[in-house]
C-alpha cells in the first residue's frame, strides 16, 4: 500500500487510524467497505429527483462516514453542500455535487491499493 498515493488523494491514513483507536486492522476493514457503500450514489439520486430533504440526509450521513474515515479532501467537498441544502440554497447544487464527485473517484482510486 502505497501512503503517497493515500496522501494524494485526500486520505489522512494515519488520522483514520488515530479515529479507529489506533488499529490498523479496523481502519482497513472500514476503508475496504466504503466503496460499496450506497450513501454516495443514493445523495446522487436523490439531487437528480429534486429532492432536497432526502439530499440533504445522505449528503450529511456521507459527511459523517467520510470524517471518521479521514477522507479530508472530500470532507472539504461536502461541506458546502451541506450547509447549501441546509439552507435550500440550491443555486449551484450541481457545481458543489461534481466537486464531491471528483473526490469520490479520487478516493475510491486510491482505495484499490488496499
Amino acid at each position: 500500500m502505497d501512503m503517497d498515493v493515500f496522501r494524494q488523494e485526500g486520505i489522512n491514513y494515519q488520522s483514520g487510524i488515530h479515529r479507529f483507536g489506533g488499529s490498523q486492522q479496523i481502519y482497513e476493514k472500514y476503508l475496504k467497505k466504503y466503496p460499496m457503500d450506497p450513501t454516495y450514489s443514493e445523495l446522487g439520486r436523490a439531487l437528480e429527483e429534486n429532492n432536497y430533504e432526502e439530499a440533504f440526509r445522505y449528503a450529511h450521513t456521507l459527511k459523517g462516514i467520510v470524517g471518521n474515515l479521514a477522507f479530508d479532501d472530500l470532507y472539504g467537498a461536502l461541506l458546502p453542500l451541506v450547509e447549501a441544502l441546509r439552507r435550500n440554497e440550491l443555486d449551484e447544487l450541481d457545481s458543489m455535487f461534481e466537486a464531491v464527485k471528483k473526490e469520490q473517484i479520487r478516493v475510491c482510486r486510491a482505495l484499490t491499493q488496499i
